[in-house]
């Protein structure tokens, strides 16, 4: 048993070991995954060539750049969405660029025929309006009680006109029976003619009317107007609800022609304030879009702190007068004034600024500055404006308001020859209290 034993193991392990023996075909199957990829790339010597493709790859993309295609820093390709623009937009930018052109040609079309073409006139409204003529100051009447002959107003019968405007207009121009008619007056610019109310609008009452004018051809001067400063119109309006005011809205030039600049300036007024004490004091001028030049600086007004002896503080610092000057004063010449040779210029300003009211000091300031103008000339025409002019040209609003206001404003033409005038009448000025003086002067063209 003892010898048997021992082959049954061997016959067992023999057997055994053929069994084991036919394990390795498993092996075998194993064998193709395990070295799969992972060991191909350990391996030393692949290592090499990789690096060297890369360089040898870039010049293949050489073929890329054809003789039938152009360098890439010249192709379309990376710009189209910028340049290219959609049928829409394009058509619609080109009528916007058409319309404009089309706008230009037909401006300056309007204005050559504004310039060259027929001239328009204002044309009076003879249902809305009558003509009064010509109310300045040297053309309208007084009345008995020396009060004007002309007076704004309401009037209700023709026999209630003014006698100034029961000239120029007769009764059949108006209709009394069913309408009253409101009579007012307007300025009249030395460069202005045929001034005709053009539109009007009624509200509350207030009639707002605005005013046509053209420019006189010969160098913005009109012969008919030389010597006037209105002219009168009536407004029709109904008998039981009337309108109770005029309000000029503006002017509009109608002819086309422009004035030559400062053809009519008024220069160098100058204003001086004198209080009783040291006081804070405003100045304004109502027609500040005429100033041309101020010192200091006209903004909406003045606001100085003024002493008696005439020292005036103005943002810190201290000014003996405020100046300006403006563009479109009405000078003109009338059959009233002075003739007065050039070398009595001097003499004749030191007494008849006296008269109206200047001290010493500021005629000094006033001849020194015209005496250069005038004095060369063999004749001067002078003639001293009236304050109504003045404040119609230029309001001056002043607070706290002075217990004596002065404004002087001189206006000269050079003559040649010595002509006869009606000496103008001056009235002597008193001054009282608190005090303010101004003086400027225009050349009549």
């Amino acid at each position: 048993m003892d010898n048997n034993e021992p082959k049954i193991e061997n016959n067992v392990e023999h057997a055994q070991e053929p069994v084991v023996e036919q394990t390795p075909v498993e092996p075998v199957v194993e064998e193709p995954t395990e070295p799969v990829v992972e060991q191909a790339p350990i391996d030393a010597p692949a290592m090499p060539e990789p690096t060297v493709q890369p360089a040898e790859q870039a010049p293949v993309q050489e073929p890329i750049e054809q003789p039938d295609r152009p360098p890439l820093n010249m192709q379309k390709i990376n710009k189209p969405p910028k340049k290219k623009l959609d049928k829409k937009t394009k058509t619609i930018i080109e009528a916007i660029i058409l319309a404009i052109v089309l706008a230009l040609i037909i401006a300056a079309g309007l204005y050559l025929y504004r310039i060259t073409g027929p001239k328009i006139v204002p044309k009076l409204d003879t249902n809305s309006f009558v003509d009064g003529g010509n109310c300045g100051v040297n053309y309208i009447g007084w009345n008995s009680d020396t009060s004007e002959d002309t007076t704004e107003g309401l009037y209700t019968s023709y026999e209630s006109l003014p006698s100034r405007i029961k000239d120029y207009a007769p009764a059949s121009k108006f209709d009394f029976d069913n309408n009253s008619y409101y009579l007012f007056k307007v300025r009249v610019g030395e460069w202005m003619k045929n001034l005709t109310p053009i539109s009007r609008t009624d509200v509350m009452g207030t009639a707002y009317v605005s005013m046509g004018y053209n420019i006189d051809e010969s160098h913005c001067v009109s012969s008919i107007y030389d010597s006037l400063n209105y002219v009168c119109y009536l407004a029709k309006t109904s008998k039981t609800s009337p309108i109770k005011k005029v309000e000029i809205t503006g002017t509009k030039e109608m002819n086309g022609k422009n004035c030559p600049p400062n053809s009519h300036n008024v220069w160098k007024p100058l204003i001086y304030i004198y209080p009783e004490k040291e006081m804070d004091v405003s100045i304004k001028l109502g027609n500040s879009h005429l100033i041309t030049t101020s010192y200091p600086k006209y903004v909406d007004g003045w606001n100085v702190k003024a002493s008696p002896d005439g020292n005036l503080e103005y943002n810190g610092k201290n000014y003996y007068g405020l100046y300006w000057e403006g563009e479109n004063y009405n000078s003109y010449e009338s059959d009233e004034g002075f003739i007065v040779k050039g070398e009595d210029t001097s003499k004749f300003f030191e007494e008849k600024l006296s008269l109206l009211g200047l001290s010493e000091k500021e005629a000094n300031e006033f001849i020194i500055y015209w005496l250069p103008k005038m004095e060369h000339n063999k004749y001067n025409y002078i003639r001293f404006d009236t304050l109504e002019n003045i404040n119609s040209y230029m309001p001056l609003e002043i607070s706290p308001k002075p217990e004596t206001l002065i404004r002087v404003y001189m206006m000269y033409k050079p003559l040649d020859n010595y002509k006869e005038v009606k000496e103008q009448t001056l009235t002597k000025v008193e001054r009282k209290g608190y005090t303010v003086v101004e003086w400027g002067g225009s050349e009549i063209k």
